[in-house]
């Protein structure tokens, strides 16, 4: 015989089970063979609050990523005109936004925005310059609506990682026409902390490019 009950179970009194709704933290089970078997339960306030939690963290992840496309396709447009089939760059913009399954609401909003067409917050391109510690050249290309945000959000990342925001021309040098190309290289002392000052730029939402002339030895 198996049976199944939902009761008020006490380790202190194993022989007394009383029905009802259990509890968080309270146990039910399994009658099988007249031997009760415990099975611990979850909250479902506990569980409810786990699942928005991530569920929370998977929004917000997605809307950073959506922020950078959206940003990518306003200035392709801008630079380009709207039409993707004249315009490569945003193109290829609008092809990437897809593959990330962002809604066609936000690639048709952003291109608009491109456009001049509608209100909507204006994006702009800035390059910030500066130096890490160890004094590695770094360049970093923002695209932005709110310019003196992004100077202060960038601006304490370079200063909490022992790093120094320089002005327009001091770093730029090192990389010429071909950012991904430094002029030269400088060894990097302390990986860990070099590559996680590069990941905090990068999750900056206004970031699109971080370039740096480090090299691991």
């Amino acid at each position: 015989m198996v049976g199944f009950t939902c009761v008020s179970y006490s380790k202190s009194t194993p022989g007394l089970a009383k029905p009802g709704f259990a509890k968080p933290g309270v146990k039910i089970g399994l009658i099988v063979g007249g031997e009760w078997n415990k099975i611990p339960i979850m909250s479902g306030h506990s569980k409810w609050k786990n699942i928005q939690r991530t569920k929370n963290a998977t929004d917000a992840k997605r809307g950073k990523v959506f922020t950078k496309l959206a940003n990518n396709i306003t200035i392709a447009t801008k630079k380009g005109g709207g039409d993707p089939d004249g315009n490569p760059s945003l193109r290829m913009a609008i092809d990437i936004a897809k593959k990330a399954n962002m809604p066609k609401d936000n690639i048709d909003r952003a291109i608009k925005r491109g456009l001049g067409i509608g209100v909507g917050r204006h994006v702009e391109e800035v390059r910030y310059e500066g130096y890490a510690f160890g004094g590695i050249a770094v360049m970093v290309d923002v695209l932005t609506d709110n310019k003196n945000r992004a100077t202060a959000d960038i601006r304490l990342v370079f200063s909490r990682n022992g790093g120094s925001l320089g002005e327009p021309g001091s770093a730029s040098y090192v990389f010429g026409s071909d950012p991904s190309n430094p002029s030269y290289k400088i060894p990097i002392e302390n990986k860990e902390k070099f590559f996680s000052f590069v990941a905090e730029l990068e999750e900056l939402d206004d970031v699109s490019d971080v370039y740096h002339n480090g090299i691991i030895q």
